[in-house]
């Protein structure tokens, strides 16, 4: 059996617990910088808005099934 950290088990859910109001907070500093780094991006809850205000994102991801989350949205 393989070991499956908490992130692969529930990534599909990630974003109905993560409710955290921050997207704001980042978005004045990217907005400001015009391009960012997104180091452990999850399922893409910052990166997308910021992205789709014209912010240019570079996004790293580790876990497999954070990062299929986020290539589904």
């Amino acid at each position: 059996m393989t070991h499956r950290s908490g992130y692969e088990q529930a990534a599909h859910l990630y974003d109905l617990f993560d409710r955290k109001a921050n997207v704001e907070f980042f978005a004045h500093y990217a907005l400001t910088a015009g391009e960012i780094l997104d180091i452990g991006a999850g399922t893409g809850r910052i990166a997308i808005p910021l992205a789709e205000r014209g912010v240019r994102v570079h996004c790293v991801e580790p876990s497999p099934a954070m990062r299929g989350e986020f290539e589904r949205k």
